[in-house]
């Protein structure tokens, strides 16, 4: 998954209207019944976690309030 990709993703899971402890939930089940995806999901987060924080200050500066 790239940046753009999980900003798109984002719209989604707002619109599920699930309590965000289920996203907690969903790694911890993920983590322990595949170990092997959950640490390939770590790895993807690494990668783009600089592009993922630097578009939300992008964001943040666009709309700050």
């Amino acid at each position: 998954m790239d940046t753009k990709e999980y900003f798109e993703e984002l719209i989604g899971l707002e619109n599920d209207n699930i309590h965000p402890e289920f996203h907690t939930y969903a790694a911890a089940w993920i983590r322990a019944r595949s170990p092997y995806l959950y640490s390939e999901v770590i790895a993807n987060f690494k990668a783009i976690e600089s592009e993922i924080y630097a578009q939300q200050q992008c964001d943040a500066a666009k709309d700050p309030f």
